[in-house]
């Protein structure tokens, strides 16, 4: 039987993630942008709708697996769209399009716009939280609005390893292509890790962290090219997913490794100390 309540960062019950998928509802009601019935996110949005109806008619057995963890998605992803929408208006519009524009399932490995631009939107929304000013915009994806420099996030999703070379040399090639001067290359592993899967951890938060120190040292060789010529400031690796705790209780975790040389101009130095500031502060 799945619970009544799940935790995603916080306790979240079914009543706010019902509350959560009318949020984004009335956005695109409000955007006048249409949200077509059968696209990846009208389908989280219909199953956290009816979860709650199931428990508050006492029919809470007959939810599924599926449907319990489209749930816990749902209310992911409507933290990242309703948290992370921060932009002028044509760049917001293109990423409520993009958000249905193909697949948002947790358990399949298919590229799609939706997938991609919802790594923007979650980023823009943990900048965000971290009192750190970001913006959506093109080019790269993400503009972080500090005390002197403006610095030029590009987001890349990883669908396989093997293509991952020109992965990198694309979002190197986004930040060549914005009017700041520090960049980072933001990863996300999600759609990397193995299909079909949820972890059971007593630490939920680990198994993400050593994917992602498996994945930097696995590329090693391609990050230091980038970094050693300073196109890049930083490279920070992000993987997400539904873990069971010790407790039994299904959560969404994230986690984030950033990495940059020891070595730096003193100025990318500089930029660094503001971002790690500000984490701290939090």
């Amino acid at each position: 039987m799945a619970p009544r309540g799940v935790s995603v960062g916080h306790q979240v019950t079914y009543l706010k993630a019902k509350e959560k998928a009318v949020a984004v509802e009335n956005l695109y009601a409000s955007r006048n942008i249409r949200l077509p019935a059968r696209c990846g996110l009208a389908i989280l949005i219909e199953a956290a709708k009816a979860a709650l109806d199931a428990w508050l008619t006492g029919k809470e057995r007959s939810l599924s697996a599926a449907q319990f963890y489209q749930t816990i998605h749902l209310d992911r992803v409507a933290d990242g769209l309703l948290s992370g929408l921060i932009g002028d208006h044509h760049t917001t519009q293109e990423a409520l399009r993009r958000l249905t524009n193909g697949s948002l399932s947790l358990w399949d490995r298919k590229e799609s716009p939706a997938k991609d631009v919802l790594w923007e939107l979650e980023l823009n929304a943990l900048f965000n939280r971290m009192s750190i000013p970001a913006t959506l915009k093109e080019p790269p994806d993400i503009m972080l609005n500090l005390d002197n420099p403006q610095v030029g996030v590009t987001c890349k999703k990883v669908y396989s390893d093997k293509h991952f070379s020109n992965t990198l040399s694309k979002g190197v090639s986004q930040l060549a292509g914005d009017s700041s001067i520090f960049g980072i290359v933001a990863v996300n592993l999600d759609d990397n890790l193995p299909a079909n899967t949820i972890r059971v951890a007593t630490d939920p938060e680990s198994p993400f962290q050593q994917t992602n120190l498996q994945f930097i040292e696995k590329h090693r060789h391609r990050f230091l090219k980038y970094l050693q010529q300073h196109r890049v400031t930083a490279i920070l690796v992000s993987t997400a997913g539904i873990v069971y705790g010790t407790d039994g209780v299904a959560n969404m975790y994230r986690g984030t490794t950033v990495r940059a040389l020891q070595t730096l101009p003193d100025e990318h130095i500089a930029v660094l100390e503001q971002i790690r500031t500000k984490l701290a502060a939090n």
